[in-house]
């Protein structure tokens, strides 16, 4: 008498599922690194769409005097990717952007325009901070700055000026991965990137 057995193993069928389990897992942290990266490049894109859009403001008057997110709004400047609501506009990492005059050599003057971006975790203002920042057709990139928390967005906003030599103005970008890892030192999603063209 032959008896032919069909099937699997309960040991072979648990050998199967933990290999599908740590491959699962792996793809998982794979993919969640390809959702940052792609976050982050969307981030440039959008900041560098809406500076192209934000800059025929100087270009017709000189000043940016007056702007800010319900004039961005209405110029309808806003990459896509950001939303709108009300004039509260939200990043892609769900924290604000604040669009305001800045200024170009001074803290009063208004020739030139600040983008802040707040909600941001360490490991993506690093990215951001590493990336290429080229003004294209974007208007003059005045540069690009990092901060660990919201309070210090107002003094990184000054010391991005004309002719800078510092970390994060335009001449020194990208920032060195030693300086972004110093910049971004913020716990939880408390990094704030402000970005200054004029």
């Amino acid at each position: 008498m032959c008896n032919n057995q069909y099937g699997r193993s309960m040991i072979e069928m648990l050998g199967v599922l933990s290999i599908i389990g740590i491959l699962s897992v792996g793809g998982l942290a794979g993919f969640s690194e390809v959702i940052t990266r792609h976050r982050v490049n969307k981030t440039v894109e959008q900041v560098i769409t809406m500076a192209s859009n934000l800059s025929q403001i100087g270009e017709q008057s000189g000043s940016y005097e007056g702007l800010s997110n319900d004039v961005a709004i209405r110029m309808k400047a806003i990459s896509g990717g950001v939303s709108v609501s009300g004039s509260t506009l939200t990043n892609i990492f769900g924290g604000d952007i604040t669009i305001e005059p800045s200024g170009l050599l001074a803290t009063t003057d208004t020739e030139a325009f600040a983008m802040t971006y707040t909600g941001l975790s360490s490991d993506v203002c690093i990215r951001l901070a590493t990336q290429k920042w080229q003004s294209g057709q974007s208007g003059s990139l005045l540069g690009v700055g990092f901060a660990a928390s919201e309070d210090d967005a107002a003094s990184l906003k000054t010391s991005i000026i004309l002719n800078c030599a510092g970390v994060g103005c335009a001449k020194s970008l990208p920032i060195s991965i030693t300086d972004a890892i110093s910049l971004c030192n913020c716990s939880g999603d408390d990094c704030v990137m402000v970005v200054k063209y004029y």
